[in-house]
This record gives structure tokens, sequence and C-alpha cells, in this order.
């Protein structure tokens, strides 16, 4: 009889399911450690409202929002002219994140050129930027078009 006791409390011990064995309880509540201090933020943009397959997507169908940098797919479109005028691949979910792999390449070349700021512009840029929840690129393009069309109206 002792010889059973001792041979299915070996029979046990070997048997440890994971949620039952003390060992296998450690595994399961381990969590990543928790990343103290601040993150770097980067922009993505989302879609705001469904986009059917094939559309163009419009500036009012996406929008930008902020998330830790290192959260952010590498293909991942980070400003919204990047996005605007292109065709998507197929329907676009609201809240799901724009990539390259989402829109059709082409249909919205733009000519850039690289500009100096001092840091007081460029603090003014992002400060306008973030308010408006758009990259400041996209805000020094607006910017831009709003004193071209004062000065030269078309």
């Amino acid at each position: 009889m002792t010889r059973i006791i001792v041979v299915m409390a070996i029979i046990a011990q070997v048997s440890c399911f994971p949620a039952h064995c003390e060992s296998n309880k450690l595994l399961l509540a381990h969590k990543e450690p928790a990343v103290t201090g601040n993150l770097p933020v980067g922009n993505l943009v989302v879609v705001k409202k469904r986009i059917p397959e094939g559309s163009a997507v419009r500036l009012e169908d996406v929008e930008i929002e902020q998330a830790d940098a290192v959260k952010i797919p590498i293909n991942a479109f980070r400003d919204l002219s990047d996005v605007v005028g292109k065709k998507a691949r197929y329907y676009l979910e609201k809240g799901s994140i724009i990539s390259s792999v989402d829109v059709w390449p082409g249909s919205n070349s733009k000519i850039s050129f690289p500009i100096s700021l001092s840091p007081r512009l460029f603090s003014k840029l992002q400060a306008m930027a973030k308010r408006q929840k758009i990259s400041e690129s996209a805000m020094a393009e607006k910017l831009l078009e709003q004193e071209l069309n004062r000065i030269s109206p078309e």
C-alpha cells in the first residue's frame, strides 16, 4: 500500500499540469518588465472611416495618431500627404494603421525640397501641427499654401 502511494506521488510530480504546477505558475505569471521613463513617440496614419477597395484615400478618411515609436510598423505611413490620393488595395477598416501594402503606389506624387527653420519657428510649427493632429511637414505645406494663395490668388 505504501508503495502505491509513493508511486502515485511520483507520478503526480512528473505529470504536473501547467495551471496546477507551482513552477509553471511562475512561468505563466511572468510578464515582460515594465519600461520606465519616456518612450519616443511617433506619428502614424490611421483610418478614420472605412475606405472601400479601389477608392482614393481622402483627407477626411484618415487621421494622425501617436504611438510608441517601437510599436509602429516599419512600413506604416507617418504623414497624411503620403496616403491621400492613393487607392486602397482592399477595404480598409476604421482604426487600422495604413501601411505601404494597403494602398497602390503612385497617384499622389509631390515634389519635396529641404528648408531650414529657426528653432523658434520650428517649435511654433510643431505646436500648430500637434493641435491639428497632423505632421510637421503637412502643417508646413498647409501654411505655405495659405500664404501663397494670399499673396497670389488664382
